[in-house]
């Protein structure tokens, strides 16, 4: 039983953790540019190329 509720604790320990390592991301808008570009545009292109694998690699989607 101790050893359920020692593995309990340190699995929210460490949940408590990654959500504060990603907590920076809420506060800055997707659409905010760096130098590799926006989030947004990422997820908005990653997203077209997941609707339409039939498409080779090298082939850009159609946006």
């Amino acid at each position: 039983m101790m050893d359920a509720a020692l593995d309990a604790l340190a699995k929210r320990h460490r949940e408590a953790e990654i959500d504060a390592g990603y907590e920076v991301y809420d506060r800055i808008p997707l659409n905010a540019p760096d130098e590799w570009g926006d989030l947004e545009s990422f997820v908005t292109a990653s997203s077209l190329r997941s609707l339409q694998p039939h498409l080779p690699d090298d082939t850009p989607a159609e946006s």
